[in-house]
């Protein structure tokens, strides 16, 4: 993860590395002075403590997405790189969005103002997916700041939903 504070306008070279903060998850403020109260709170902000006294960061964050057989995962779009694993092909739809042709992502760092957004393809007909159940598996596994990993293993079941029937498309959103 690479996080960069400038505090000058010229010639800091901020757009030629944006692709280095966006794909490693890092962060970068930018303004005219060490004095700009932007700064100032920007970079408070970034080390904000919990209440254990601890930064609200993890460090070498990697997402890793596991499907029931009737869906299959198109991409992901958000500051993440994809780890491209061959045995898990039965997850990976054809149809590619943003960082496609895998389950498995590199988040870098993360915190709880990070998000990604991951696409999904439906491989079933009409029929078959009426009023059937699915199930959605999230692994996020990351470097806690006092050293030790964890693995956060999040289940989803949602209730696959036609577009003509517009009252089970409406149950399913958040």
């Amino acid at each position: 993860m690479i996080d960069c504070f400038t505090a000058d306008l010229d010639q800091t070279g901020i757009i030629e590395m944006k692709s280095t903060f966006e794909l490693t998850g890092g962060s970068f403020v930018s303004t005219d002075s060490f004095g700009n109260p932007v700064f100032k709170e920007s970079f408070k902000k970034f080390f904000d403590l919990d209440s254990k006294g601890e930064l609200k960061m993890g460090f070498l964050a990697q997402t890793q997405v596991f499907l029931s057989k009737d869906v299959k995962i198109s991409g992901a779009i958000g500051q993440c790189i994809p780890i491209v694993d061959p045995k898990n092909n039965q997850y990976v739809s054809g149809t590619v969005i943003g960082n496609g042709g895998t389950n498995h992502w590199y988040l870098g760092g993360i915190d709880p103002t990070k998000s990604l957004a991951i696409y999904f393809d439906v491989d079933s007909t009409v029929e078959e997916k009426k009023n059937k159940n699915i199930h959605i598996q999230f692994h996020t596994k990351y470097q806690h700041v006092n050293g030790q990993m964890r693995l956060r293993v999040t289940t989803v079941e949602k209730n696959m939903a036609v577009h003509e029937d517009i009252n089970s498309i409406a149950k399913g959103f958040d």
